[in-house]
């Protein structure tokens, strides 16, 4: 561990399904009720799959325009968050098994952190706060702060220049392949949280319990 804090590098975190267990807890059954409720038919494992860190709005709007549904977006989105805030305030939230452990390590070995993400920011800051982990993260990044949500890689990119640090110092925390996407476009090493083994990140865990921070350097970051 003394050797990876001298090491230039950061960690830039998704937050839903990769720090707390709110995607299939939260956001996608919200988001299955709603569209549920226009006549779309779509399960919340079908949005966890295939839209996992996509922008609340870009989501919607990708929804009603394949189902020639005639609706608000502006409608929908406010819908949404105004039932996740009252989460964030109240729910008892699940985290990734290890999760907050390797946040508070990572913080002790002198990496930076930052969170981006496609949810807003007052719902992850008061998780965050809730929980006694916001003192770990130095920025985030949330929807309303790039135009181009993932798999654009304009959220990593943003990341990476809050830290002051290149993009190929910046390690990517993902559970949706999304994300991963992004990470691939911005030239970031990543790591994807799913029971699934894919090839398209370039190291996948279960929960944290499988990483440690000297796993990091298996990443191999190039100057």
């Amino acid at each position: 561990m003394n050797n990876i804090s001298k090491l230039s590098f950061g960690i830039a975190w998704d937050f839903d399904g990769t720090i707390v267990k709110s995607q299939k807890e939260a956001h996608a059954p919200i988001e299955a009720q709603i569209l549920n409720s226009l006549g779309i038919p779509i399960t919340k494992e079908q949005i966890c799959i295939n839209y996992s860190g996509v922008k609340t709005r870009e989501f919607f709007q990708i929804l009603i325009k394949q189902y020639k549904i005639k609706a608000d977006v502006d409608e929908l989105v406010n819908s949404k968050w105004r039932l996740m805030i009252k989460l964030a305030q109240n729910k008892s939230w699940t985290f990734v098994p290890g999760v907050k452990k390797f946040i508070k390590e990572a913080s002790e070995a002198g990496i930076q952190q930052v969170i981006g993400t496609a949810s807003k920011k007052k719902y992850v800051e008061i998780i965050l706060k809730r929980y006694k982990l916001y003192q770990y993260f130095s920025h985030i990044v949330s929807g309303d702060d790039v135009k181009r949500g993932k798999p654009d890689p304009e959220t990593w990119l943003q990341c990476a220049k809050l830290l002051n640090l290149p993009p190929n110092k910046i390690i990517v925390i993902e559970d949706g392949i999304a994300g991963i996407k992004a990470a691939k476009k911005a030239g970031m090493p990543n790591i994807l949280i799913s029971s699934q083994k894919t090839r398209k990140a370039n190291i996948c865990i279960q929960n944290f319990k499988q990483l440690s921070i000297s796993d990091l350097k298996t990443l191999k970051l190039t100057p």
